[in-house]
This record gives structure tokens, sequence and C-alpha cells, in this order.
């Protein structure tokens, strides 16, 4: 059946290569035509011509449908040309064309039919066919084979094999009978030796079968069956003794172990009062550890604060640099206006002094009229008082402004006093701050370095309880030691019990002596 399956495969794929291949020659035609090179009808044309000439086998032929059933080329029958066959059957009821043309649409598949041979009579035969759809033209390129020569090829090979089974059944029920004597009388002897052996506690017999065949190689098998027994009961014999010895000296080790685990008990306990004593002392390290990181968060706070009202004192004597610097600088601006009033000043007196000349000489021309002069002479008298007054004013308002401007003088020295002890105090309050800062970063670090010291000390707290967990542990292992090996004296004792025992049952087994 297999073969028959393997041999339709093989038409199969042949039909599958050879639509395929019509399908590339088709294409290069269309590509052809898309290129400018060929018409479209020219091409299909040529396609036609092209698989009307591709034959293969007697009577292999290609044939090209449309989507709808219809026939567009047939090499054999050309009234068939133009038709449609969609309603086309066969004598088991499959529509031939159609069923090809719907696997086309569906990418390609085969169809299975009967149909007649040409050139021979009506009866129709098994075919199977392939088709391919061509889409740029709405084609579907087809081909098919026959396939009844599988069946003839697959029914002879039945026949042949449905022999050859019938002669090697005959061949083997003889040769079994045969077997079957050949294997009989050696078993019964292997039988009768197995017997013995199991009666008699024998483990001394042996199978003497010769020739070379599965009896003898059972009989060989059976005497190395014996022969294992033989030196695993004569090893058991042995390790028996062996472990007898060793018992006992696992009594004297088991006495020598309570002894030491009732010592390491003892030993325990001391180093347990001492990890229970040392972890006290971590405890009180810890604590003071803990109290002076407490001083040290506290002095950082308080350096912080410190730092932090140094940096305010230091902002206001910015501001008071600031204000005597302008204070000094609008007193020097109005030491300068004082100077420009002096100068006014003297303008002035040096216009009164003038005026004052030219009044008097006034009044000596005045005198010389007479008369006629006198109301003149009245004028310049006024104009010269005024003149003298004017000076006299000058020279008090003069007399003011040096003393202000001495005053302005003495003002600026002592701005600029001021402005120094600022400017040494803001130096002094810089290095006091960076010395505060200095002493904040160094209780930091302090503290840092507490941290370190307490984990360390917990770590270390924590590594001493469970190093008196496990010497705890090790107490219990002890005092375990101990009942295990009370429990191991016992336990020797009845194994010495059964070593005789077995020793005895051992014996009861018949064995070639070893010498």
């Amino acid at each position: 059946m297999l073969k028959h399956e393997n041999m339709l495969d093989e038409r199969k794929n042949q039909i599958q290569v050879l639509v395929e291949t019509a399908e590339t020659l088709v294409t290069k035609l269309h590509q052809q035509a898309l290129a400018g090179n060929i018409s479209m009808e020219d091409a299909k044309q040529r396609a036609i011509s092209a698989l009307d000439a591709m034959r293969y086998g007697d009577n292999g032929y290609f044939m090209i449908y449309d989507m709808n059933s219809t026939m567009v080329h047939h090499p054999i029958t050309a009234s068939l040309i133009g038709r449609d066959l969609k309603s086309l059957q066969d004598v088991n009821g499959v529509y031939i064309i159609r069923e090809q043309v719907d696997m086309a649409k569906n990418g390609g598949g085969f169809v299975a039919y009967h149909w007649k041979k040409t050139g021979s009579d009506e009866t129709p035969y098994p075919k199977i066919a392939y088709s391919l759809p061509f889409t740029p033209w709405g084609w579907v390129l087809n081909t098919g084979l026959y396939v009844d020569d599988l069946d003839a090829t697959f029914y002879q090979d039945v026949q042949r094999l449905l022999l050859l089974v019938a002669l090697i059944a005959l061949m083997l029920i003889g040769l079994s009978i045969t077997i079957a004597r050949s294997i009989t009388s050696p078993l019964n002897r292997l039988k009768t030796l197995l017997q013995t052996a199991e009666v008699n506690l024998d483990l001394t017999v042996r199978s003497r079968l010769n020739g070379n065949n599965e009896i003898t190689d059972l009989g060989r098998a059976f005497n190395n069956l014996m022969n294992a027994f033989e030196e695993t009961l004569r090893g058991i014999s042995q390790g028996a003794n062996q472990l007898n010895q060793e018992v006992s000296k696992l009594e004297n080790l088991s006495d020598h172990i309570v002894g030491a685990s009732t010592q390491q008990s003892q030993d325990t306990g001391s180093i347990a009062a001492l990890v229970e004593q040392f972890a006290e002392s971590i405890n009180v390290i810890s604590h003071d550890a803990d109290k002076m990181k407490s001083l040290s968060n506290e002095s950082g706070v308080q350096a912080k604060q410190g730092a932090s009202t140094m940096r305010a004192t230091i902002s206001n004597m910015d501001q008071m640099s600031e204000k005597s610097q302008r204070s000094s600088s609008a007193v020097s601006e109005l030491d300068h206006h004082s100077k420009e009033i002096e100068g006014i000043i003297s303008v002035i007196n040096d216009v009164a002094e003038q005026t004052n000349l030219l009044a008097l000489n006034a009044a000596i021309e005045a005198a010389r009229a007479g008369d006629q002069g006198r109301g003149f002479a009245v004028v310049a008298d006024e104009v010269r008082n005024l003149a003298v007054r004017t000076s006299d004013s000058t020279k008090q308002i003069a007399s003011t402004i040096q003393e202000l401007r001495t005053g302005i003088e003495t003002t600026v020295g002592h701005i600029e006093e001021s402005v120094t002890v600022v400017n040494s105090n803001m130096s002094q309050t810089h290095e006091a701050e960076q010395r505060v800062r200095e002493m904040h970063q160094m209780s930091q670090d302090l503290i840092h370095i507490i941290d370190d010291v307490s984990g360390a000390l917990h770590e270390q707290s924590s590594a001493n309880r469970e190093l008196a967990n496990r010497i705890q542990h090790i107490a219990d292992m002890a005092s375990n030691n101990h009942r295990s090996a009370s429990d191991v004296q016992g336990s020797a004792r009845e194994v010495n019990g059964l070593v005789s025992k077995f020793n005895q049952s051992v014996s009861r087994f018949k064995i070639s002596q070893t010498i």
C-alpha cells in the first residue's frame, strides 16, 4: 500500500512540475508584452502555440480554460474550444472542469476523475490532473496523467508478496519443529540441575552441555550464575567475619566517643559563658557609641546654626560697609559743593568790593556836584552800605562753610575708619565661619565613624549571638553524640548477634572448598 502511495505521489509531482514550467513560460511572454516588446494578443497566441508544442510521454498535453470553465485551447479536440464545460461530469459524477477551475482559484491543486483514453474504446480510466491559475489573463493551465497502470503494478506486487509469505511460513513451521526438539532435551537437563540446587542447597552443580547455540549459552549462563552465587556466599562469609571484627572496634570507639562528648559538653558550657560576657561588653560599648553619636549630632546642629548666624552677620556687615561707602561718597559730594559755594561767595565778595568802590566814587562825584548831586549821593551811600553788608554776609557764609568743610573732612575720616573696621571684622567673621564649617564637617565625619563603629558592633553582636547559637548547637550535638554513642554500643551488640545468625544461614549452602 505504501508503494502504491509513493508511485501516486511521484505522478502528482511530475504533472505539478510540468504545469509550473508552463506557467513560467506564459509569465515570461506576459512580461515581454508589458515591456512593449510584443503586443498582449501576440503574447497570448505565442503562449498557446508554445503549450500546444509542449508534449510529454505518449499522450501528454496541456489545456487552457478561463475562470468560467470555458475551453480556451485544447491541442487534441479543437471542437471543445469556446464551449462552456462547467457541467461536464465523469461516470462518478465528478464535475471535471469546474473542480479544476475551483482548485486554480484557490492557488492550484489536484483533481482525480475517470476519462476515456485517446484512440481507445469508451472505457473510463482513472486519471489525475493539476491546475494552476494565470491571473493576468484569467487563464487556468492544466494537464493530467492516467494512473490505471499503478493499480496493475500494485496488484502484481501484492500477489508476489503473498506467495513469498506462504513459502516462508511453510519453512518456518518445519524449522520450528526441529528447533523445538533440539531445545526440549537440554532444557530438561538444566531443569534437573536447578531442582538439585534448590532441594540440596548445592551450589557445586554445573551444566555440561556442549555446542555453540542458545541452549549451550543458557548452560554457560547457569554455570556462571552458580559460580557467582558461590563467590557471593564466600564473600559474604568473609565479610561477616570482618564485620564482626569491625563491630568490636566500633564498641571500643563508641566508649571513647561517650567520654569525649561528655568533655565537649563541659567545654562548650564554659565557652558559652565567655561569649555571653563578651556580648554584654559589646552592648555597653554600643550604648556609649550611640550616646557619642547623639552628642556629635547635637554639635553638628549647633555648628550649622552658628555658621548660619555668621552668614547673616556677614550679610549685615556687607550692607553696613556698602552704606558707609555711600555715606562717604555723599559727604565727599557735599564737600565738593561747599568748594563750589566758596568760589561763588568769593565772586560775590569781589563784586561787593567793586560796588563799594563805585559807590565811594559816586559819593565823591556827587559832593563835587553840590546840591544837584545830593540825591545821587544818598543813593550811592545806600549802595555802599548794601555792598558793605553783602561783604560782611559773604564773610560769615565763608566762615560757616569753612567750618562745614572741616566737619565734613572729619566725618569722612570717621566713615573711612568705620569701613576699615567693618572690612576687618568681615574678614575675621569669614574666617570664623570657615572654622565653624570645618567643625560641622568634622562632626559629620565623626558621626560617620561612629556609625561604622556602631554597625561593626551590631554585626559583632549578631555574630556573637550566632556564635552562641552555634555553641549551643555544638553542645546539643555533643549530647546527641553521647546518646548516639550509647545507641551504637547497643547496636554493635545486636549486630554481633545478627552476624552469628547470618554465618549459620550461609553454612547451610554447599560450596566448593578453596585452598
